[in-house]
């Protein structure tokens, strides 16, 4: 049975904390559709609202060894119910697609619960290092307040990846084999039109590192949440939509000190005026700061601008292939005569290297609360007091075993490297 709160303990706290505690408790309950798997074990909340949540799950194989982790959302509206169903939809086109989260099969999950008493649940794939937003975070505590331009060429590269799934779904099936995001060969494929609806960093996430060259020294990114995802009828509308959304995102990893609300396009269409370095002159959604960002790879903020242009939006053959280009770029290539030896030297393989290992795989697993001060379900661990993981939403921080991750070794992707 699910741990309850008594009545006098829910009165005795103040409004927000009530909620939050009565969310938790509801986040408690929803996981006992699941324990009666011997194979799952609930490990606590990704993160919870009104509308809905996240739960984790750490799933063993027959030998009884942890084999991963699962996250499962619940919706709570009626609203929330439509965006789920939405989302299950959406991520059906995309079974197989290598920087989109993937659905998972799991005989417990259910969309049609009508008469039940449950909740819709659908399961998704982990992503080990948090979102866009624990990115930024990241950052920030480690005193960086531009990303170096190395970490954002492969993040860019993930971004306009996941485009290309969008505009290509693999269409996979059941437990299809994940693949690169490709454009299609030989022509006669038409852009299926899918977009996300909703990019903000919350809704990247960041894996770990592979041994696939465009993987092995940046982890990759992926794309999350379908809920608002839709099927547009207009092909170059959802391309127009789908890499301002790429370049919005990546403007938010390059300035994690700035707020996401003063980055994102702003609802009055204002645009700033910019000259690339190749002399194309054109009007861009980019932000000012960005624009100005002397100690940045050039050409970066350039195709940046260039996306984010309600003129110019690139094809994705050009954006895959300067991508490209740009994941093998190195200091000397950057042509940037603002670059101070303190920036050259963020450059350096060893100091990207660095950076990757102590600031993204290991920044992770610090200063994570390990106090449970409350009964929860089965005797397992499940939500801390008034929903402390959830309300911080630190999905990376729940029960990460791994500890310190391996090193990384010389592994900059070179062109044989990418598929």
């Amino acid at each position: 049975m699910a741990f309850q709160y008594t009545p006098s303990f829910l009165a005795n706290l103040s409004p927000q904390d009530r909620e939050e505690a009565e969310q938790a408790q509801l986040a408690d309950q929803i996981s006992t559709y699941f324990t009666p798997n011997p194979r799952l074990k609930y490990a606590g909340v990704a993160g919870m609202g009104t509308h809905g949540g996240a739960l984790l799950f750490r799933e063993f194989n027959e030998a009884g060894d942890s084999s991963r982790r699962i996250i499962v959302k619940y919706s709570l509206t009626e609203e929330a119910d439509n965006d789920l169903r939405n989302e299950n939809e959406c991520l059906q086109h995309l079974r197989g697609a290598e920087h989109i989260a993937q659905l998972i099969y799991l005989k417990e999950t259910e969309l049609n619960v009508t008469g039940t008493g449950k909740r819709p649940t659908i399961a998704l794939e982990y992503m080990e290092h948090g979102d866009g937003h624990t990115f930024r975070d990241k950052l920030v505590l480690a005193g960086i307040t531009v990303t170096p331009s190395r970490i954002l060429w492969s993040i860019f590269f993930c971004l306009i990846r996941q485009t290309v799934a969008m505009a290509y779904p693999p269409q996979g099936g059941h437990n299809a084999p994940i693949r690169p995001d490709r454009i299609p060969t030989g022509g006669g494929v038409e852009d299926f039109g899918l977009t996300q609806g909703s990019p903000h960093p919350g809704n990247i996430v960041f894996g770990d590192l592979s041994a696939r060259g465009e993987h092995n020294a940046v982890p990759i990114v992926k794309l999350i949440d379908f809920g608002r995802g839709a099927i547009q009828e207009n092909k170059d509308h959802a391309h127009f939509m789908r890499i301002l959304g790429a370049a919005q995102m990546l403007i938010c990893c390059a300035l994690p000190t700035m707020h996401f609300d003063d980055l994102r396009i702003r609802a009055d269409g204002t645009v700033n005026g910019y000259v690339t370095q190749w002399g194309l002159k054109l009007q861009t959604y980019a932000h000012e700061v960005f624009l100005g960002t002397e100690n940045m790879d050039v050409l970066l903020r350039d195709i940046v601008a260039v996306c984010l242009s309600p003129t110019y939006f690139p094809e994705l053959q050009y954006l895959l292939k300067v991508c490209l280009g740009g994941i093998r770029r190195r200091l000397e290539h950057f042509d940037n005569p603002n670059f101070s030896d303190a920036d050259r030297e963020r450059e350096s393989d060893e100091a990207i290297k660095k950076f990757i290992q102590e600031t993204l795989l290991d920044g992770d697993v610090k200063d994570i609360p390990q106090d449970f001060s409350r009964p929860t379900v089965n005797l397992q661990m499940g939500t801390t007091l008034l929903g402390l993981f959830a309300s911080q939403n630190k999905s990376w921080a729940v029960y990460n075993e791994k500890g310190k991750h391996q090193p990384i070794g010389d592994v900059f992707p070179t062109e044989d490297d990418v598929d």
